[in-house]
């Protein structure tokens, strides 16, 4: 993010052997009996012992490692983020519970890479950058993202000193500023993570935008777009039911040393238009950011996809050939601006030549068909009205 941040956008792993010959053993507890014989000589008789290998462990049980997106697991004890300041003191930043695991869970698009891959690592502290404590002498340096070539650039540090080097597609200042809004907000109950299933049919998606951040005195606020969808599942595709999109603002204020969450508004919460003008601070360039701004198809895909998951629902996953009702007799388009990304649309092929045969004869000319999103192998329903593309 900029002064003012605008930020262009905004939910997964193995060895062992061992051989010893009964000789070699012999042979190795002979040679270490001998070893102690002469250091007792030589410490008369003192036992020169080392440290307890739970002791000398004991640091190390305590961490936990996130699998990354490529690369060696990244390991950490326990989670906490220090927010740089408009005077750039590291001030540490509200992180509950929730919001830790979610924090976790954003760090997972990582990749890591050569040093000499990239000449685009930044080292310098700059005002509204996170550091992502990982341990007492680890973190991550998360500045304010800028893409080079579709890619954003952070630095693993130890002990102060940069020792490995990372890169996402994903810009993870949004990606961990959302984690950490969406902990607290579930946490106090001002929004809902999920619906009981077993009595509506339908899975609930939250997604935070943040677009702009503002230092005011002792308040750190964020303001972005809040976006509420509802699928149903229904003989194996996801239906898109319902849904909002409202403009948010989050507020911290500085008590005794840390940013500590003061306040939650969003839009619904009053009239829209006045809300806007109030969360943009006047400048135009950023109320039509707040009103525009979405998260890109493919991360919605994700969740969805997470998220039935952990619901433990079935029969969701198909192969491309075999998405109930369309194992034949198909279309597949994939080169129209309508395309997510990583992902192809699908149209059975008799209705989509009628379609085309009604172009120009009517005000809309439209087609039933599905998204296919296949990294996780989802199909959801959606409307097709660009013919072009198609094979």
């Amino acid at each position: 993010m900029k002064k003012i941040y605008f930020v262009l956008a905004f939910l997964l792993v193995l060895t062992s052997c061992k051989t010893n010959k009964v000789d070699q053993e012999a042979k190795i507890q002979e040679a270490s009996e001998n070893t102690e014989i002469e250091k007792q000589i030589e410490t008369g008789g003192q036992e020169n012992k080392s440290p307890d290998p739970e002791t000398k462990t004991q640091d190390q049980s305590k961490m936990q490692t996130i699998k990354i997106k490529s690369g060696p697991d990244l390991a950490y004890e326990k989670i906490s983020v220090d927010l740089v300041s408009s005077d750039l003191d590291l001030i540490p930043l509200d992180l509950n519970e929730k919001g830790q695991d979610l924090v976790i869970e954003a760090l997972k698009s990582l990749e890591e890479i050569a040093n000499e891959e990239a000449d685009h690592f930044a080292e310098d502290l700059e005002e509204g950058a996170l550091k992502i404590n990982l341990s007492d002498s680890s973190y991550l340096s998360i500045l304010n993202g800028t893409n080079y070539d579709g890619y954003y650039y952070y630095l693993y540090y130890e002990d102060d000193k940069a020792q490995r080097y990372f890169r996402s597609e994903n810009n993870l200042k949004d990606d961990l500023l959302e984690a950490i809004f969406l902990g607290q907000l579930l946490d106090q109950g001002l929004i809902d993570e999920k619906i009981p299933y077993e009595d509506y049919g339908q899975i609930k998606i939250n997604a935070l935008n943040p677009v702009a951040e503002f230092f005011e005195g002792d308040t750190y606020s964020v303001v972005g777009s809040y976006e509420c969808y509802y699928y149903s599942l229904d003989q194996g595709i996801f239906e898109n039911t319902a849904g909002s999109v409202d403009t948010f603002q989050i507020s911290y204020k500085l008590d005794q040393g840390s940013y500590k969450f003061s306040s939650y508004r969003d839009s619904s919460m009053g009239s829209y238009e006045n809300t806007l003008r109030e969360f943009s601070r006047g400048f135009n360039d950023l109320a039509i950011e707040l009103s525009n701004k979405r998260k890109p198809d493919e991360q919605i895909f994700q969740r969805i996809y997470k998220k039935a998951s952990d619901l433990g629902l079935e029969n969701f996953v198909h192969e491309i050939d075999k998405i109930p009702g369309y194992e034949d007799g198909v279309i597949f388009i994939d080169d129209t601006e309508e395309v997510p990304k990583d992902s192809v649309l699908i149209a059975k092929e008799d209705e989509y030549k009628a379609a085309l045969g009604r172009l120009g004869k009517e005000n809309w000319t439209y087609v039933e068909g599905l998204i296919y999103y296949k990294p996780c192998e989802i199909a959801i329903k959606t409307i097709i009205d660009d013919f072009e593309g198609a094979k």
